[in-house]
């Protein structure tokens, strides 16, 4: 067959001069397959040093790139307005515990109204005598009545004489008189009674009175502790710490200056945990695990740097391309291995992701193959100085080269870098 192919380009092209190409041999070979993507290296977590109050902090004089260790002063801020406000809150508590103490002290209300119950009990005593002796003259003044009417009716029989009835009457007068006398003593120490009520009834409101006045005391010597205990903790604050052993990434304030509180003083993350983060597209994320290889170019003649694959994030994203094309991607994170000093964080890399690898396999450039109409790739093969077009079957892909998994051999002679314009039979001068 390949004898009929010579002689039909033979035919066909008549004595036109044979086209010159540049034809190879597949050869065994290693080859990857992967990806590339900018990246930008970062640290999986940056610690912000905030400024726990508002107030004025010193100069810090930490610089970026400065090593800081766990619990080590970064800033300090002016303790002065803040030992104030401790002083105005200890001075508070105090004076609310004096209140309180007064407040429960109510020994002279006490006494009061124990003065005041004795008193009350004195007089309610001295009424048992009186009301006594109003009965007895009331008694007496209705016994002198009762001898009046007597000495009366006798002495108009003419039984007695005139002075007996005269007798009879001043005694009732003189009875009513003391039933008089005896009732104005009992309701005048009546009222005493009734004053020496009021009076208690008075000093027992007052006990009650402070004593309902202590809760309300005891909530606000509570809420001035707890302020006490407040400005306290702001004050302890005034010396900022580092949180973690690391670098300064940033000084976002240098003072002397006024800070509110909550501003960022300083950046500072571990550079040894350094990692590099990509936005892939999720067709190629798809490719990707933990562990997957990464080389970073870091561009001009330096060497590359070596990593893997550390995690890829459950949520992607849509992102427009620089062509305005949306594209659904996804953020990778990947290690860095044995990064060198002068690598430090935001760095842009390049980023090349190696999904596949094989060693020793049949080769071929990438250029040397062909795509047909129906997606099946063909290459032209040189034989006895003609072109055939043999169809192969590929496998791994990488920037250079192809693995060819069927159709060709190590023997073959195939064109390196068809041009379009190459058709199958035509006679060529093939050069190694």
């Amino acid at each position: 067959m390949r004898l009929w192919l010579l002689i039909l380009a033979l035919l066909f092209g008549g004595c036109s001069q044979p086209v010159g190409v540049k034809a190879i041999h597949p050869r065994f070979a290693d080859i990857e397959e992967g990806f590339e993507e900018p990246a930008e290296t970062r640290l999986d977590k940056v610690y912000p040093v905030n400024m726990p109050v508002a107030g004025r902090v010193g100069r810090i004089e930490l610089e970026p790139g400065d090593l800081v260790r766990a619990g080590e002063i970064v800033a300090i801020i002016d303790r002065l307005s803040l030992e104030k406000d401790v002083s105005r809150a200890a001075s508070r508590v105090d004076e609310v515990t004096a209140r309180l103490q007064l407040q429960q002290d109510v020994g002279v209300e006490r006494s009061a109204e124990h003065e005041a119950r004795a008193a009350m009990e004195t007089l309610r005593r001295r009424l048992d005598p009186l009301r006594s002796r109003v009965d007895t003259s009331r008694a007496r003044l209705e016994q002198a009545r009762t001898d009046q009417e007597r000495a009366e009716r006798l002495y108009r029989g003419g039984y007695i004489p005139q002075q007996e009835v005269e007798n009879a009457r001043l005694a009732a007068r003189e009875a009513a008189l003391s039933l008089g006398s005896a009732q104005a003593e009992f309701k005048a120490q009546q009222s005493e009674v009734a004053a020496a009520a009021v009076r208690v009834e008075t000093a027992a409101e007052q006990t009650a009175r402070r004593r309902s006045e202590t809760p309300v005391l005891e909530q606000q010597l509570q809420e001035a502790r707890a302020a006490l205990e407040q400005a306290q903790h702001i004050a302890d604050q005034a010396v900022v710490l580092s949180p973690i052993t690391g670098t300064v990434l940033e000084r976002a304030v240098q003072g002397p200056q006024e800070v509110a509180a909550g501003t960022t003083l300083l950046q500072i993350g571990n550079v040894d945990r350094m990692e590099v983060e990509a936005e892939v597209l999720t067709g190629d994320a798809l490719k990707l695990k933990p562990g997957t290889p990464v080389v970073y170019a870091l561009g001009g003649d330096r060497p590359p740097l070596l990593g893997k694959v550390a995690r890829i994030e459950p949520a992607g994203f849509t992102k427009r391309s620089s062509l305005g094309v949306e594209q659904q991607r996804v953020r990778v994170l990947s290690s860095l291995v044995n990064p060198p000093p002068h690598i430090g964080v935001g760095y842009r890399l390049q980023a090349r992701y190696i999904t596949a690898r094989r060693s020793n396999v049949l080769v071929i450039p990438r250029f040397s193959a062909l795509q047909a109409p129906d997606g099946s790739f063909y290459v032209y093969k040189v034989v006895q100085g003609a072109l055939a077009r043999q169809p192969v079957q590929l496998g791994l892909r990488s920037d250079l080269l192809l693995q060819v998994l069927e159709g060709l051999s190590p023997e073959d002679l195939i064109v390196e870098a068809p041009d379009p314009g190459l058709q199958e039979a035509d006679i060529v001068q093939a050069r190694e």
